[in-house]
């Protein structure tokens, strides 16, 4: 194998590729990379078994072949390289051969029979998806997602396709927080599917590097492919049923406060330094304005009043002020809407911007 690149693509799809493999100490192939040469391509590959990559590098190839090679060794020398460099990179007899203008280096590689091989997975049931959408969507239910290994089923995001309804939906939570994104797909003529995307997998999907403007969502029965133009990752989904949610969100409130993002946020971060091992931030709503409180014995106490148009009952809630920093901070749009019907009943915050998101918080008095 022999083939020439520009330093900066090489650097760009090495990084990306280098947060896909894994530590196995009975199978440390894992932790490198694979190289391949096709036609006019380099196929760089790395997995860790739940979760993989495949990219693809336009660059000169002289001949073709392949091999494994370090991920952190190759990836942390080439970051070295000025992004203008051509970089000429050859496997010979397990020794990988790297030259440029300045530098000549050798890495010894791994032999290539024991890399597992990536699975293909049949187009039976796909969608197609603007990517930013898809990434953004992720982003946004990502902070609601279970990190306790006790319920597998919530520790990652559930994304379900209704033909139907032309509807793509996410949601996420870890049964202190709801978060809920659709997405309209006119176009799209797909069967029903639904899975849940692992937590990890969620979060190299929501940052994936690509020049694509749409990714395809192809679905199989324990592994789904996302594939950005040539670029792809497939995954592992999680075994279990995502819990049935849509009974828990309220459908009328009695309460409802309109106010500025913006000063809301700045409000909870001051006041946080003064909460309790709870983490917890008091909301007393009345006429005119939402006032933000935290006391901690220890500390001290702190109060901020921001000014709000407020319909309905009076109130005092309490929240994990991280937990409703989460929402604030996945809602778009100058104000928004906080809906309440009592101190222990859950609370919607909505955004008129984000009319498809949703984002429901249970108070701390009703953990």
């Amino acid at each position: 194998m022999k083939f020439t690149v520009l330093s900066q693509v090489l650097k760009d799809k090495i990084s990306t590729a280098e947060r896909f493999t894994g530590k196995n100490i009975t199978l440390p192939v894992l932790s490198n990379i694979l190289l391949s040469t096709s036609n006019k391509e380099l196929i760089i590959t790395s997995t860790n078994l739940e979760i993989a990559c495949t990219l693809y590098v336009s660059g000169k190839i002289i001949k073709e072949g392949s091999c494994a090679v370090p991920a952190r060794t190759f990836s942390s020398f080439i970051q070295t390289f000025k992004n203008d460099e051509k970089v000429t990179i050859e496997d010979r007899n397990g020794t990988l051969f790297i030259e440029t203008e300045s530098t000549k280096t050798k890495i010894l590689t791994s032999p290539i029979k024991d890399f597992p091989l990536i699975p293909k997975i049949k187009k039976e049931r796909n969608i197609r998806i603007k990517k930013d959408d898809l990434q953004k969507s992720i982003s946004e239910v990502l902070p609601a997602v279970s990190l306790s290994q006790l319920k597998p089923e919530i520790n990652g995001i559930y994304i379900s396709w209704n033909k139907k309804e032309k509807i793509l939906t996410l949601a996420a939570t870890d049964t202190f927080r709801l978060a809920e994104k659709k997405i309209f797909l006119e176009s799209e003529d797909s069967a029903d599917f639904s899975f849940i995307l692992p937590f990890r997998s969620a979060q190299e999907l929501s940052h994936f590097e690509s020049d694509a403007d749409v990714a395809d969502i192809i679905y199989g029965e324990s592994q789904v492919r996302i594939a950005f133009l040539n670029d792809e990752m497939v995954t592992n989904t999680v075994n279990g049923l995502f819990p049935q949610y849509s009974g828990i969100i309220p459908k009328s409130f009695e309460t409802r406060v309109e106010i500025k993002r913006e000063y809301l946020i700045g409000a909870i971060k001051s006041t946080s330094f003064f909460t309790s091992k709870l983490q917890d931030v008091s909301f007393q709503v009345r006429a005119g304005e939402l006032e933000v409180h935290a006391e901690n014995s220890e500390v001290g106490e702190t109060s901020s009043v921001v000014a709000a148009t407020v319909k309905g009952n009076p109130m005092k809630i309490a929240f994990n002020f991280k937990y409703i920093l989460d929402g604030l901070s996945a809602l778009s749009g100058d104000s928004i809407s906080i809906l309440m019907n009592s101190e222990s009943s859950p609370v919607l915050l909505k955004s008129m911007d984000q009319s498809l998101y949703t984002y429901l918080l249970m108070p701390i008095q009703a953990l």
